[in-house]
């Protein structure tokens, strides 16, 4: 993920998007120095609510990249939350934007309003409207926003971790260009200041970025799963019924994280052949036969 490092934050690295910095320039050369900051309030404000949250789930932040949307954060060793923390940690800075958002229109309404009546707060106006903007854009259900790693939890509890990444980047990309549409529209029937398409750009990059790294993800999972074992003392078992014509990539596809497999492989009349573990599967793999028929499999393994 590219980006211009500016700092550190404790062993947290802090990097700005390029497309973050053009935004800056534009809008201090435009006059919008002080909107680009209160914008800039909600997206600190955001990140943090990742960063509480995952401090609690005792994941390590290596480091924050901050992109016009949001902000995007890489934790050391992430293959090891379960769903329910990365649900969690992604939900968190939306979370903080509408908190933020709460506290300023109570402020404006139980406060400021008494001190100075009749009295008109733009700037206050703008951190609400940003701050809640920011929280439902990252709540859209694809990668890389939050709502799309909200769905790749859940999905890879259904489908495994591999397929879900690449549903939710898909899911991103189709989002990204169907803003990319729309800015253009607005471009060319005189709002050539309108951001949806800058920000579909950016999210399409996003997701395809997304898809190409879901693979190895998705390994690195696998191959962490006895440390995983070792770290948890016990994983609850799955089992999987397939039939014996499957390859091992389809199989691997359908596991799931936090689980232990076994496969029982049927014939076409459903009669069980015989029985293959997780690391049978998983040997075949990281020996690239990918495209192995499980009989052949199941036939060496006796």
């Amino acid at each position: 993920m590219s980006g211009i490092r500016v700092g550190r934050l404790g062993s947290t690295g802090i990097y700005l998007h390029p497309t973050l910095i053009a935004m800056a320039g534009i809008s201090i050369v435009s006059g919008y120095g002080l909107e680009f900051l209160i914008f800039m309030s909600g997206l600190l404000f955001h990140e943090g609510g990742h960063l509480l949250k995952a401090s609690f789930e005792g994941a390590m932040v290596k480091s924050v990249h901050l992109w016009p949307f949001g902000a995007v954060a890489r934790l050391e060793r992430a293959w090891q939350l379960e769903p329910r923390a990365e649900v969690l940690i992604a939900a968190a800075g939306p979370a903080h934007n509408i908190l933020m958002a709460t506290a300023s229109w109570m402020i404006q309404r139980t406060v400021l309003s008494k001190l100075y009546p009749g009295a008109s707060f733009p700037w206050l106006d703008l951190l609400i409207r940003s701050n809640l903007a920011m929280a439902a854009l990252n709540l859209l259900p694809c990668l890389p926003l939050d709502g799309g790693r909200i769905l790749r939890a859940w999905l890879s509890l259904q489908t495994g971790y591999l397929q879900a990444s690449r549903i939710a980047s898909s899911l991103g990309v189709v989002t990204g260009l169907g803003m990319i549409i729309y800015g253009l529209t607005r471009f060319f029937t005189g709002n050539p200041y309108d951001p949806v398409g800058i920000l579909g750009g950016i999210i399409t990059w996003g997701a395809l970025a997304e898809r190409d790294n879901s693979s190895f993800h998705s390994v690195v999972k696998l191959l962490t799963r006895q440390e995983e074992l070792g770290r948890r003392g016990i994983l609850p078992v799955e089992q999987l019924v397939c039939r014996a014509d499957l390859r091992v990539r389809d199989v691997v596809l359908r596991f799931r994280p936090a689980r232990y497999h076994i496969v029982t492989v049927v014939n076409g009349k459903f009669r069980e052949l015989g029985r293959l573990t997780e690391g049978d599967i998983l040997k075949a793999y990281y020996k690239g036969e990918i495209l192995r028929r499980l009989d052949s499999l199941l036939q060496e393994s006796v």
